[in-house]
């Protein structure tokens, strides 16, 4: 998604929808039509984690996203190591507390990921990752 994370500040909760309105300017400024630039919005607001993937092509984009999360634990490890430099103007319990709660939220959902693929390809793994990183945080 070339649109997505465009505008990104660990420090700003809205950057989906920067990325979204930048987006809309620069595709309306080439001659594109609404349909087409309402779908790259929508991709792009999906980002967000707020709503479930209803559309395929929304499913597919959030699957892609999170498939780090089933990566290989050294990966996942590096991924988490990352995560928390970007943050790091956040004071470490604030940080352990915010992110349990993102962790905790993929393992309440019926699967972490929304297609067959991706859910046969990375889930058993992403939750070991998870439950690991969780544990870690206690």
């Amino acid at each position: 998604m070339p649109y997505h994370d465009t505008v990104y500040n660990t420090r700003k909760n809205d950057n989906e929808e920067q990325s979204a309105e930048l987006a809309e300017k620069r595709l309306s400024g080439a001659g594109l039509k609404s349909p087409f630039i309402d779908k790259v919005i929508s991709l792009i607001m999906i980002t967000k984690h707020q709503i479930a993937p209803e559309e395929l092509d929304q499913q597919y984009l959030i699957d892609i996203d999170l498939s780090i999360l089933g990566k290989s634990q050294r990966e996942f490890e590096e991924y988490e190591k990352n995560i928390r430099e970007e943050y790091s103007w956040v004071p470490e319990e604030q940080f352990r507390a915010g992110r349990q709660v993102v962790l905790q939220r993929f393992l309440e959902r019926d699967s972490i990921y929304s297609t067959d693929f991706f859910r046969k390809k990375y889930e058993n793994q992403a939750i070991r990752n998870i439950e690991n990183s969780l544990a870690s945080r206690r």
